[in-house]
């Protein structure tokens, strides 16, 4: 089970890439590039990143572009500023402009309801109005749809989203409209599949007729698979892994190379302009790049306009800072920009099995280092320049009694002299009062000894009600994002007692993603739980919430939750279906 630290790094990663600290050093325009080469080369050697490239851009010119490690390790082809990679989430970013630009052309409009764009899209809701689903919320997040589809979504021969589509209408949206982000792997692959019935082209073609070829992205396209001579091979720590194609094109399935994604910046700081071609209008750069959930409580510091997350407390004087990470079986990737600073990066890998701050620490690294070299200050004293607020004490009593659900699943937290004790599945943490009032966790051995929790004592956390929601809002280097949501036990129906056991996958689901041997329902302090079992051990647990006799969500807010889980009686054999997946119960129970 995921560690303590590691919820935290989820409950970041949840919504976008949040500021991090960086190493120290300083800069002068004679020496800026070999700065970031000799920080580069120090974050790959320590993660063991096996190949790296890219790109800084200011205004409309690529200021330096290069490439560092393997492309491919085993042929000793070096990774140059052309190799191509697979760009994960950030094809979202090309997706959304495309989706724009048929705004602009009068085809859809972003109040345009999903089932009106795209007609035949039909999903069971608990949650309103169907028709409340928009363009624009699919855009941002915001629509309430589950998070992937994960039945042929990665395989040798994957599923069409057309496929996908038809079966959606056995599936459930996962939260109301406008209350919360979830993020949505599904809700752009339908939007790639309004491009192609709202234009008239297929998305692909579309994407290399109307976008990539007029921005200059000569080596990139969209594709299930990733190849061609300059094709980056994939790795997992370093070790080769097969980088599956992949259904959701529209979501994830861009391949291009640091210097094609630099395009994308110059589009940013030209107002949709791009080497002379006017891809967008400067009125929808301007409304991609505005908040537009800033009344959603929920979301707290998690900030997205159309398409472009923003990044807090990661340049001086408060700048603006947008962009989008990706990552596949075998790739990271993350784009920033500064637009107001017209100035932007690119940075891509061939290893997915890398530690993803190493990536964004390399991206955030080059951001203050170009600022530096703009604003002709010392990189030392960059971070000095950031103004992170200090967490205050909470203005209401605090209460973390009870049990929780968060990114590892039931968490119970009890009262203690101290504070509380936190059990976390193994691990036990104490939550107290600092000097300043605000709550943190600590630990001690035996008792006595205090132990360092490294970057988690920097995280504080506040007990609040939102929406009529009990939540644990944490807040780490200003940043705030709802961790957890107080749950309370309820009455189990029966039928829920006789499903309880060991099931075994029964649908196709590739290793490279998630080795799933299966899923054990069983009850634990009053709550169903569902676990699912991997071959290497590190199994994860989700909280479900009995709708019915045979269907239950996954507790908690956010990614992944909310999804619908069916159970079912075929051929004298009890079946637990989840996202496509069909699973069946072991006789042995």
């Amino acid at each position: 089970m995921k560690t303590i630290t590691e919820v935290i790094r989820l409950g970041i990663a949840t919504y976008a890439l949040c500021a991090m600290s960086v190493a120290q050093a300083t800069t002068t325009d004679s020496d800026y590039q070999t700065q970031l080469s000799q920080y580069i080369s120090q974050q790959m050697n320590a993660e063991d990143v096996t190949g790296l490239s890219i790109a800084l851009v200011k205004e409309q010119e690529i200021l330096w572009a290069a490439g560092f490690g393997y492309a491919d390790k085993r042929q000793k082809v070096k990774a140059e500023a052309s190799t191509l990679y697979r760009a994960g989430s950030v094809s979202k970013l090309m997706t959304a402009t495309a989706i724009m630009q048929l705004v602009e052309q009068d085809k859809i409009a972003l109040h345009t309801p999903l089932t009106q764009a795209l007609p035949g899209f039909t999903i069971n809701t608990r949650h309103g109005n169907l028709n409340d689903i928009t363009i624009e919320r699919v855009l941002n997040h915001h629509a309430g749809l589950p998070t992937d589809y994960l039945s042929g979504m990665w395989a040798e021969h994957p599923m069409t989203v057309s496929d996908m589509l038809s079966r959606l209408e056995h599936e459930y949206t996962v939260a109301p409209v406008d209350t919360i982000g979830v993020y949505s792997n599904v809700g752009y692959s339908l939007l790639g599949e309004v491009i192609g019935v709202q234009s008239g082209i297929e998305f692909n073609d579309y994407m290399q007729a109307k976008l990539l070829g007029p921005m200059g992205m000569k080596s990139a396209d969209f594709n299930h698979q990733l190849e061609g001579e300059k094709a980056a091979l994939g790795y997992q720590a370093g070790r080769p892994v097969s980088e599956l194609p992949l259904r959701d094109v529209a979501a994830g399935g861009m391949n291009a190379s640091v210097l094609d994604l630099a395009q994308v910046v110059k589009m940013v700081n030209g107002a949709g302009s791009v080497n002379g071609q006017q891809v967008l209008s400067a009125e929808s750069i301007e409304k991609m790049l505005t908040v537009t959930n800033g009344d959603v409580t929920l979301d707290y510091d998690h900030k997205i306009g159309l398409g472009w997350h923003y990044i807090y407390n990661l340049l001086p004087e408060s700048a603006l800072v947008v962009g989008h990470d990706g990552a596949t079986i075998a790739h990271r990737s993350v784009l920033l920009v500064a637009p107001e600073q017209q100035f932007g990066i690119v940075v891509m890998a061939n290893d997915g099995g890398v530690n993803e701050e190493a990536i964004s620490n390399i991206a955030e690294y080059a951001m203050q280092l170009m600022w530096a070299r703009d604003n002709r200050v010392e990189f030392d004293d960059v971070e000095d320049l950031i103004a992170v607020p200090s967490p205050k004490a909470a203005s209401v009593k605090q209460n973390f009694a009870g049990h929780f659900v968060t990114p590892i699943g039931l968490v119970k937290s009890q009262k203690s002299k101290r504070g509380y004790r936190v059990d976390l599945g193994g691990e036990t943490l104490l939550l107290e009062r600092d000097e300043s009032g605000v709550y943190r966790f600590t630990k001690e051995l035996l008792g006595l000894i205090p132990i360092s929790l490294g970057e988690l004592e920097e995280v504080s956390f506040e007990s609040k009600r939102v929406d009529n929601l009990n939540v644990v809002v944490a807040a780490y280097q200003g940043y705030e994002f709802v961790i957890a949501q107080k749950v309370a036990q309820a009455d189990i129906p029966v039928n829920w007692m006789y499903y309880l056991g060991d099931y075994e996958l029964v649908s196709p689901f590739p290793k490279e993603v998630l080795d799933i041997r299966g899923v054990r329902l069983e009850v634990d302090e009053g709550f169903l739980l569902a676990e699912i079992l991997v071959n290497d051990g590190d199994n994860q647990q989700v909280v479900l919430a009995p709708i019915d006799d045979d269907d239950a969500v996954i507790a908690g807010l956010g990614r992944a939750l909310g999804d619908n889980i069916h159970m079912k009686r075929a051929e004298n054999k009890i079946q637990l279906h989840y996202s496509g997946l069909v699973f069946e119960q072991n006789i042995a129970n």
